[in-house]
């Protein structure tokens, strides 16, 4: 009988240990976020023209710091779904090296253009195969509810998407580039997502596809 009370004694023990050390982590993904959206902040406090070499100069900072913490690798690899197997390593490459610049151009560098915003953070959830890490943006009559997914990978936080609106950029991504490579195959694709680095600023926010215009269109205008 003693014994018994010692085993389940000892199970307590750790059960509570356990919890208290989940305990500690949860939270990881948002105070990660949140202590970004701080620098981010500071950086774009700084009033620049754009064209002007200050401009770049904030530009490329937040470039780093995006570069921190999106993971252009995994955002790519799950849009391209079955087409990533069996890729040549010099095309996958190329192809993650042009989605960076879309995303960054699109989306990501547009806040170097927004002088000011307010943010309002949730609670962190917890899924099955990601944390989502989710917070309301308002700059002037812009208002938006933005969510990013993360996952822990090389004992660090992520980003592999954002939705915004409900809209995720993932699957968007995934949508079109499932369309373009089965019609004219993933060499057009790249192609494509070039042709939209170039276009005129009116067109950054249309899909990569320009045979579809169904797709809604996502990110700060």
């Amino acid at each position: 009988m003693k014994s018994i009370s010692v085993f389940t004694t000892l199970m307590l023990i750790l059960a509570l240990t356990c919890a208290f050390s989940a305990s500690a982590q949860a939270g990881e993904a948002l105070e990660l976020m949140k202590k970004k959206e701080g620098v981010v902040r500071q950086i774009i406090s700084v009033k620049t023209v754009k064209g002007t070499p200050e401009h770049t100069a904030k530009e490329n900072k937040l470039r780093v710091e995006i570069n921190t913490l999106f993971d252009f690798e995994e955002l790519g690899r799950r849009a391209l779904a079955e087409h990533w197997a069996g890729k040549n390593p010099m095309e996958l490459q190329d192809f993650l090296v042009t989605l960076q610049s879309l995303i960054e151009k699109n989306y990501l560098l547009k806040a170097a253009s927004k002088a000011s915003y307010e943010v309002m953070w949730f609670p962190e959830v917890n899924e099955a195969d990601c944390t989502i890490v989710r917070h309301k943006l308002k700059s002037g009559d812009y208002f938006a509810k933005i969510q990013y997914k993360m996952i822990k990978k090389n004992n660090r936080w992520v980003v592999f998407d954002m939705v915004i609106d409900d809209v995720s950029l993932l699957e968007n991504y995934k949508s079109q580039f499932n369309r373009i490579i089965l019609k004219k195959g993933f060499t057009k694709l790249i192609e494509k997502m070039k042709k939209k680095l170039v276009d005129s600023p009116t067109n950054n926010n249309k899909d990569v596809d320009d045979d579809s215009d169904n797709q809604k269109p996502m990110g700060m205008k």
